[in-house]
């Protein structure tokens, strides 16, 4: 626990080295979500993009909207099906993992996604302004979940968190449902 916590804070201004030379700063020093790389790392969604550590925690790869992501700030990583899933400012990036490291394997566009989940071969994508997004199986399709009883847009469109409890899908938001969140079926 102490190693990772040291990993996340030295994450200060690395400097990610794009083809053809060009060099780019990215401010990584604000994490706002960590995810341990099966054993091989740690991952960190930051303001500047994914930073991929290796065990040393020296930094192997910052992904950003130069080299695939959908959008550079990043805001949450989870683990779907062998997957890794990063919600970033303009939509959500699908990796897989390579002896060599992370591999980009899709992207799908929509508002900044802030949360992500897997329950039962579904994946729920919570964005900032845009509801909350579903996906069935292996489709790349998502559908926007209907908030009944709610408007189509104000707070509770703006998802800060998700979460399933007895069967039913809880969803956090910045003060929809005067500040309870709302809830779906």
């Amino acid at each position: 626990m102490i190693r990772i916590l040291s990993l996340i804070t030295t994450l200060l201004l690395p400097v990610a080295t794009m083809a053809a030379g060009t060099r780019v700063e990215t401010p990584t020093g604000r994490v706002e979500a960590c995810l341990p790389s099966d054993g091989h790392g740690l991952l960190a969604a930051t303001r500047g993009g994914l930073v991929e550590r290796d065990r040393a925690g020296k930094t192997r790869r910052i992904w950003t909207a130069m080299n695939g992501l959908p959008g550079t700030r990043t805001w949450t990583i989870a683990t779907v099906g062998g997957e890794t899933w990063v919600g970033t400012e303009r939509g959500v990036a699908r990796f897989k993992r390579s002896p060599s490291g992370l591999v980009l394997h899709a992207t799908h566009r929509s508002a900044p996604v802030r949360a992500i989940l897997a329950h039962q071969g579904v994946v729920y994508l919570g964005t900032w302004g845009g509801g909350v997004l579903r996906r069935v199986g292996a489709t790349a399709n998502f559908k926007r979940l209907p908030l009944v009883g709610k408007p189509a847009t104000g707070p509770e469109r703006r998802v800060t968190s998700l979460a399933i409890h007895a069967g039913r899908l809880h969803v956090g938001t910045a003060g929809g449902g005067g500040g309870n969140g709302v809830f779906l079926g």
